[in-house]
């Protein structure tokens, strides 16, 4: 799955740190993220909260140093050494899915895209219909390049968000909150 140095690779991260699971989880991702970033990739992170839609902390070519510092950004109260959980909705999980459709649209199949969204996941029959309809239009594309991975679901969503991304099944990687198992995702860039 490594991209070509002819094309530069976009990675896309969109952070839901909503838990205190969570929280740890997004700092350990950014972490590991800003250790495997080249100068050729694209990097854009963004944060779910009680906003419609994610909102964009950095977009930009990026070094290790510009991605740890999207961590402050995160935090809302730098007094204390831990990320505090941030409110979120479900709906902005639907709004992050859509985001990589779009991008998928606008690239057509001509950049790598690596998708990584970090969030428990939910249940909820409406965001899952909305997934599963925003998944039925990225089954039109040509999804080669385009890699999507759910890091940090939590097991009682799996299932669900399963359903949710069932038209590209074969194109979404899913992992737990468990270092070990969502590492490896992060290191198909």
């Amino acid at each position: 799955m490594q991209n070509s140095a002819s094309e530069p690779a976009i990675v896309q991260l969109v952070l839901q740190p909503n838990t205190a699971e969570l929280t740890s989880t997004t700092e350990d991702v950014i972490h590991v993220l800003s250790r495997r970033v080249r100068p050729h990739h694209w990097v854009e992170i963004s944060m779910i909260s009680q906003q419609a839609n994610p909102e964009i902390l950095l977009s930009k070519q990026a070094n290790r140093r510009t991605i740890q510092q999207v961590r402050s950004q995160l935090d809302a109260n730098p007094q204390t050494p831990e990320l505090e959980p941030i409110p979120s909705s479900d709906t902005a999980i639907v709004a992050a899915i859509q985001r990589f459709s779009d991008r998928v649209a606008e690239t057509n199949g001509k950049h790598p895209i690596y998708f990584y969204l970090v969030t428990d996941g939910t249940s909820d029959p409406q965001a899952i219909a909305q997934l599963r309809e925003i998944s039925k239009t990225l089954a039109q594309y040509n999804l080669e390049t385009a890699h999507l991975f759910v890091l940090g679901l939590n097991p009682k969503h799996r299932l669900s968000m399963a359903g949710g991304f069932a038209p590209i099944g074969d194109r979404v990687e899913f992992a737990s909150n468990n270092y070990d198992e969502w590492v490896q995702l992060l290191r198909k860039f």
